[in-house]
Order: structure tokens, then C-alpha cells, then sequence
């Protein structure tokens, strides 16, 4: 039943897709849902960006990682970046991401043999004081979380500004 619901995710266009995310109700039975149409729509998302391609939605017996990301760029902002990108997707409606959210994604991205560095944490409520404190307290490590609030990227893609520069500036802003 994942897998169908995926498909018919996929066939959606990109306006309805986001009608879709932002009117799907939070009970049990739509949960899944709204994940997959927040899933699919950063698929979307981060493959309008030249080198970046969306590879696969890691499911295991111990782990999940929402989306990961190829980065092929050969030159511009993203080359000097890890091979392998991570997005962790929170469809939320009842509360903002914080720090344990910020934890258990660092530990997926620290899993991945040194292949991974750099993580978009993509919320749909916004993040917490907790989730920033323990961004701060984790700053001498090499490892990055980009927060990406859901909002934000659709009025990109409804506004048709650059996902690019977009990204780019929410990087420059992590890093501080």
C-alpha cells in the first residue's frame, strides 16, 4: 500500500501536489500521506538544482532516511560538498521540530562513513529554540543541517524564484 500510495503521488502535478500537502488532515489514516506528499514534493524540490539528483527513500528494520541525495555537481556552489546529501522530511501539524529530531538526523548523517555532511531538515511547522541550541552546540563538527521550513520552498517553486539560490542562501545561513 506504500508503494501504490507513492505512485499516485508521483502522477500529481505540481499545484495540486501542493493543495494536496497543505490541506491533508493529520489523523492516523492520512498521515502517511501527508508524508509522502511532503517527501515527494522536496523530491521535486532539490532536483530543479543542476547535480543534485533525488536517488533513493532508505527504509530499513532500523532506519529511515527520508531522502537521499547524489551530489554530481562538477562546478559551482555545490562540488566542494559530500557525495551523498540527506533530507529528513516533518510534515508535522502539532509541533515543531527540536533537538532530538536534530540529533537522531545528525547520527544518520554521521552513519554514512564520512559520504555525508551536509542535511536539509525540511519542517512543516517551523523549528524549535531547542532544535538552533543544538545546532550551536554541534557547530565544530563538520557535519551540516540546513532547516528548510515547507512554506519556504513552496513559495519558491509557486513564485518561480531560483531553488538554487534559495538553498544557497539557507546553506550560507546554517553555516553562521
Amino acid at each position: 500500500s506504500i508503494a501504490e500510495g507513492y505512485s499516485k503521488v508521483n502522477l500529481l502535478e505540481l499545484p495540486e501536489l501542493i493543495e494536496n500537502l497543505r490541506t491533508a488532515t493529520s489523523d492516523k489514516e492520512k498521515k502517511n500521506l501527508k508524508g509522502q506528499l511532503l517527501e515527494e514534493l522536496s523530491v521535486r524540490f532539490f532536483q530543479i538544482v543542476e547535480g543534485l539528483k533525488v536517488i533513493e527513500r532508505v527504509r530499513t528494520k532500523t532506519e529511515e532516511i527520508d531522502l537521499v541525495i547524489l551530489n554530481n555537481a562538477n562546478e559551482g556552489f555545490w562540488k566542494s560538498e559530500s557525495p551523498l546529501i540527506l533530507a529528513e522530511c516533518k510534515n508535522w501539524t502539532t509541533k515543531k521540530a527540536g533537538k532530538n529530531e536534530y540529533v537522531a538526523f545528525r547520527e544518520k548523517l554521521a552513519n554514512r562513513r564520512g559520504r555525508a555532511k551536509l542535511g536539509f531538515f525540511i519542517s512543516g511547522l517551523g523549528f524549535a529554540k531547542t532544535f538552533y541550541d543544538e545546532d550551536l552546540r554541534n557547530s565544530k563538527n563538520d557535519i551540516l543541517i540546513v532547516p528548510l521550513e515547507v512554506e519556504g520552498m513552496i513559495e519558491v517553486l509557486i513564485n518561480g524564484d531560483s531553488v538554487q539560490e534559495y538553498l544557497e542562501e539557507k546553506y550560507v545561513r546554517a553555516g553562521k
